[in-house]
């Protein structure tokens, strides 16, 4: 696709990763990937929402290349203020968003705090606040990414082991066979400096208090049925902070379902 570019947008403590289509359309589209996916998996799925939406792709800060100085704290009210200033830059208003799992966290705080900035929200393998806590504490069974210092070395020095590991169970049975398909281009970004800091997001997860947390904004939250990495999770508890959403499930699906069923999603989000 000839009318798309990448380009990084220095947003103070974080210098953010991006993919936009060219095209001008009344409407922005958002997509979030989920790490240690990158926007190269993406890749076959930007053009078609581009085909009726401005359309963005973000590699969070932390993750993937979209690398933050020693200053960046990790905080909820860093993140916000990064992805505000990234949306400013970019022109981004009134946009529909795709954001997956703990980063659907961080895109509901500042739908709070800015609700000018979205229209609707597309939340995956999104649980509540409470509920992702507990969630935590399923994968990371030995307490060493939550461990301040600890977890952040052990990602430094483990992360592509920690992709491997994450792909074998995050895919549904059915999809296994693609299971070097999303490893091999995270463990080459990483050869090439991108980043997987799962620890300090982990950590940053754990201090959050999401008892006031609710935004007025249409979602649908969307859950792929066979995530065995979300086994004992509530799938419905997100919508304590999401009043006015839908909620649907992919069968024959794991942990990404706009990636492992897109004909699925693109019909959903109204992609013709």
């Amino acid at each position: 696709m000839k009318d798309v570019t990448f380009q990084f947008v220095d947003c103070g403590n974080s210098n953010i990763r991006v993919w936009r289509s060219k095209t001008r359309h009344k409407k922005n589209f958002v997509v979030f990937p989920d790490p240690p996916n990158l926007i190269e998996h993406h890749l076959a799925v930007l053009p078609q929402i581009a085909q009726q939406y401005n359309t963005f792709c973000v590699e969070l800060p932390g993750f993937g290349y979209s690398k933050v100085n020693h200053r960046f704290s990790y905080s909820m009210p860093e993140y916000i203020n990064v992805l505000t200033t990234l949306f400013n830059k970019l022109d981004i208003k009134r946009a529909d968003v795709e954001v997956p799992c703990l980063g659907a966290l961080i895109l509901l705080y500042m739908a709070k705090a800015s609700p000018s900035y979205f229209n609707q929200l597309y939340l995956l393998q999104c649980c509540s606040v409470d509920e992702s806590k507990k969630w935590l504490n399923t994968v990371d069974l030995l307490n060493i990414i939550k461990t301040p210092f600890i977890g952040q070395l052990f990602m430094k020095t483990m992360k592509s082991m920690v992709a491997r590991n994450w792909y074998r169970v995050a895919l549904c049975d059915a999809h296994k066979n693609q299971y070097l398909a999303y490893l091999n281009p995270v463990l080459s970004a990483f050869k090439q400096g991108a980043q997987f800091r799962l620890a300090d997001a982990y950590q940053q997860v754990l201090q959050l208090d999401g008892t006031s947390l609710s935004v007025p904004h249409d979602s649908t939250v969307i859950w792929g049925k066979n995530d065995i990495t979300h086994a004992g999770s509530d799938m419905k508890s997100v919508l304590q902070h999401t009043p006015n959403a839908n909620y649907i499930q992919f069968s024959t699906c794991g942990h990404f379902p706009s990636l492992e069923k897109t004909a699925d999603y693109l019909n959903l989000v109204g992609i013709n």
